[in-house]
């Protein structure tokens, strides 16, 4: 098990203090030789997306993202579990010369996970002064310090009991989608009525059970889904739940012709946009994950589902992975972290606003170039 340190120059040892601070959006990662990141500083807004070709580290980015979530987030001996497995999973050995660091900063806190050379893994939480003296370890202030390492002294930390007060009322910290159709399709547990509302697994298992209890909790809310399906999808006149025995159901369709569609007819595209609708409706999250959110979507939907990520950000924290310069194209300069990526390079991230759109006229046509002539070649450096 990795240590939980929490790291305070401002609090005493041992206090326990707001849980809401660690709720924060992340506002920048660092990252050094962390699977195909060797050097990255990303800054990182609510809506964001890493946009780049295959094999640029766009998933290796949000498992990361949600490593460093689950660290920091969440109190429970199973989160920390899980943080260390998503770590070793992508804890490519580095060289023995090489550091390694995984760190998120925002404006209360930095933390993350770091291994010197000779070092065993360590996990931290870091306030204030404690800090500054870490960015400054890793070269990221101009400031001259004599700390070279991270703080390593037992007595500047101080553990996070177990078993906070409030801790049972937490939301989930963070949540990866990366729907399939055919699991979106799949028969759902009914949701007891005041039961917990999320998805079952990342591909989207539950959404016939999500969909039954939003109906049951607010017709409205249900009734305004149903409404803004059958606009985008102009054939379809209902959005149905069927029984399948006295514990499930599925989600089907009745088209304008009378037709019924059940689950395993229903549309790729349809289903894809009833997952990401669904996602306003779950119990809140504090960073929302999107693998690919164009994945299966006809192009003029996308703006749609964009649309529907950006309202969400004002909750909480929505970053993306994508290859469609369509997603790309919704999103500010600001919003858009461009990835590419060589052999001994690895993977290497680039601010959208610094390196591809002079105007709007342009931006899509210079995203598409990025998209389609990008390429991760042996010891060749890429531009856009």
């Amino acid at each position: 098990m990795l240590p939980r340190l929490l790291v305070f120059d401002t609090l005493k040892k041992g206090e326990v203090f707001g849980m809401e601070q660690l709720m924060r959006f992340i506002d920048k990662l660092i990252i050094k030789n962390y699977g195909c990141l060797k050097d990255a500083d990303i800054d990182i807004t609510p809506l964001h997306a890493f946009f780049g070709p295959n094999d640029t580290g766009k998933s290796t980015l949000l498992r990361a993202i949600e490593t460093l979530v689950l660290l920091m987030g969440d109190i429970t001996v199973e989160a920390q579990e899980d943080a260390e497995r998503l770590y070793e999973e992508l804890d490519d050995e580095p060289g023995e010369e090489e550091s390694r660091v995984l760190l998120a900063q925002n404006k209360h806190f930095f933390w993350g996970f770091s291994k010197e050379r000779g070092h065993r893994v360590q996990s931290f939480v870091s306030q204030g002064q404690a800090g500054l003296d870490l960015q400054r370890a890793l070269g990221k202030t101009k400031t001259k310090t004599k700390s070279t390492t991270v703080p390593n002294d037992a007595s500047a930390y101080a553990q996070l009991p177990a078993g906070t007060p409030g801790e049972e009322t937490l939301p989930r910290r963070v949540f990866l989608a990366r729907f399939d159709p055919d699991v979106l399709r799949e028969p759902s547990e009914l949701v007891p009525g005041a039961g917990p509302l999320s998805f079952k697994s990342e591909k989207g298992l539950g959404l016939a059970g999500i969909y039954d209890a939003v109906r049951d909790r607010d017709v409205d809310d249900f009734t305004a889904i149903r409404d803004r399906v059958c606009r985008l999808f102009p054939s379809v006149r209902k959005l149905q739940l069927c029984a399948v025995d006295t514990g499930s159901k599925v989600i089907q369709t009745r088209l304008v012709s009378g037709e019924t569609v059940r689950a395993k007819r229903m549309s790729d595209g349809i289903l894809y946009y009833l997952g990401f609708a669904a996602l306003p409706h779950i119990d809140p999250v504090s960073v929302l994950l999107v693998e690919e959110p164009e994945r299966g979507l006809h192009p003029q939907m996308i703006s749609e589902v964009v649309g529907l990520l950006r309202e969400l950000s004002r909750r909480c924290q929505v970053i993306i992975s994508t290859r469609s310069p369509l997603v790309a194209y919704e999103l500010s300069s600001e919003e858009v972290t461009l990835l590419t990526r060589t052999t001994k390079g690895g993977t290497t991230a680039t601010a959208m606003k610094d390196a591809v759109v002079a105007d709007e006229e342009s931006k899509l046509e210079a995203l598409m170039a990025f998209a389609n002539g990008v390429t991760a070649e042996d010891d060749e450096d890429v531009t856009a």
